[in-house]
């Protein structure tokens, strides 16, 4: 819901301006493109690695197992959920790496 009102957000004001200057080109709406991946574009980008991740069910299955059982790694997980920690470190191999001997 936060990255659609973030979009919603950006094509209101790239409307309004397209509408303050009667201009309606490709150029113009290509700024929506450019604020939408300016602000969204890193958390898209980790997103995307995450539903990857899903395609290698045993490994996802170890680090569930894993949390399940490790308050630390329950921590960080959830910290990257709540933005507390960067998600990039979900999509790091070191991560798991560091999951799986722990």
């Amino acid at each position: 819901i936060g990255n659609a009102m973030a979009s919603a957000k950006f094509a209101i004001e790239v409307s309004k301006e397209a509408i303050k200057k009667n201009d309606f080109s490709k150029k113009m709406f290509s700024k929506y493109h450019q604020l939408v991946w300016g602000e969204l574009g890193s958390e898209l980008r980790t997103s995307t690695k995450l539903q990857n991740l899903s395609n290698y069910r045993m490994l996802l299955n170890i680090i569930i197992n894993k949390a399940s059982r490790n308050k630390d790694i329950q921590d960080i997980i959830s910290g990257m959920l709540t933005k507390e920690i960067s998600k990039d470190k979900l999509s790091n191999p070191l991560f798991y790496l560091k999951v799986l001997f722990s």
